[in-house]
């Protein structure tokens, strides 16, 4: 999530920020409701290329980030939230969902064509993910013409691919 956009005066739109772990979507609230923002919903759905329920992760015991409960998760394609009209309209997409990025991209198929927002990729999580992701774009998506890589570390992590016309 982009603080410094949220926090704008002037930017006048209604953001949707898709959580799945519970640990963000309380520091989130708070931020909100101290910075007293109204435009913005937390809507606790994971991103994936299909819907459905699925139990919970564990992945690394020592990162805050993924400290998932003993209750499932609902995931949920892009396109579905499109077709239920919980998003009416997309003109940006920013995905760091530790290596479920393609599987979201591939669940928004429907929706970046009609939409053609603006995207911001993570691309570190996998191996792959470097060459995989630029790669898939455009075979999906031939309207981007310009994309570019910025890497925002020392380390390897933080590498963040960005598509638009």
């Amino acid at each position: 999530m982009n603080l410094k956009i949220l926090t704008q005066k002037e930017f006048e739109a209604e953001i949707k920020q898709i959580q799945r772990d519970k640990f963000p979507i309380t520091m989130i609230d708070a931020i909100l409701e101290y910075c007293t923002i109204k435009n913005v919903e937390v809507v606790d759905y994971g991103l994936s290329n299909k819907n459905e329920y699925t139990q919970p992760l564990r992945l690394n015991k020592y990162d805050p980030a993924f400290q998932v409960g003993a209750a499932g998760l609902p995931l949920v394609k892009i396109d579905s939230l499109v077709a239920n009209n919980i998003l009416n309209k997309i003109n940006f997409i920013k995905l760091d969902v530790e290596g479920s990025e393609v599987d979201a991209l591939l669940g928004a198929q429907r929706s970046i064509s009609i939409f053609q927002p603006k995207l911001a990729i993570s691309v570190y999580h996998k191996p792959d993910d470097l060459f995989e992701i630029p790669l898939l774009i455009k075979r999906l998506f031939p309207f981007y013409n310009h994309i570019t890589l910025e890497h925002y570390s020392i380390q390897m992590g933080e590498s963040v691919l960005y598509a638009s016309m």
